[in-house]
């Protein structure tokens, strides 16, 4: 009552059909899967200044988040961790309010868009080293409103992911794409300084010896010989 082949047959009568009503060969059948909108960001943070790099310098990263779902996003929210020892340089697009270095990406982001933050520190005196810098996503809105992510949890609590590898955009290892770190390499310098102070008790008349005192500094990282 029905001829197999590799082809699709027409018409279609009815889903789960086996006694060919409606003209409908029992020998075929389709099955529906609905596939619904979601939201889904990710975050990439990359070191964008060139180095070496020295404490008093500015370092510069960008952050990237880009769309891999199927609503626009809007009112993207950012949180920045930086370790101790990199102090932020006040800009339009971050704040730091009570410890917590924030930003807002107003958007659209359309899907499969990307867009991309600067974020500018200045290195303290004395640190030297690999130090490392994340950032992370805080929440989105999708076209109705907040949206949750597909894949990640956003938030601004820097201990409660997993790090499974750099620049991950796909959850691999555990590792939630919503945040991601950049090291940055402070390299070891010299820096010796030398005042000079009368260290004789005056006052002095021709004849009399008179003393200074020179003291070197070492203000650098590197021991001095």
């Amino acid at each position: 009552d029905s001829t197999p082949d590799g082809t699709n047959d027409d018409p279609y009568g009815g889903d789960n059909v086996t006694d060919n009503s409606d003209g409908d060969e029992d020998d075929h059948d389709p099955a529906e899967v609905s596939v619904g909108e979601f939201m889904d960001l990710a975050l990439t943070k990359v070191l964008s200044s060139a180095g070496p790099f020295v404490p008093g310098d500015p370092v510069t990263f960008t952050v990237m988040v880009t769309n891999q779902g199927t609503m626009t996003a809007t009112d993207i929210g950012l949180a920045d961790y930086p370790p101790s020892g990199l102090t932020l340089v006040p800009d339009a697009n971050w704040s730091l309010v009570s410890g917590l270095i924030t930003a807002n990406i107003a958007g659209p982001l359309a899907p499969a868009g990307s867009t991309t933050l600067p974020i500018t520190f200045t290195i303290d005196a004395g640190v030297t080293g690999v130090i490392t810098n994340w950032s992370e996503i805080t929440g989105q809105d999708g076209p109705n409103g907040p949206a949750d992510d597909i894949d990640s949890t956003p938030n601004n609590d820097a201990g409660d992911d997993n790090y499974g590898g750099d620049n991950v955009t796909d959850n691999s290892n555990g590792d939630e794409d919503d945040h991601d770190p950049a090291p940055v390499t402070v390299e070891p310098f010299m820096d010796l300084a030398l005042t000079k102070v009368l260290s004789s008790a005056g006052p002095f008349i021709p004849g009399d010896p008179v003393t200074f005192t020179i003291m070197v500094t070492n203000q650098g990282t590197m021991t001095a010989t």
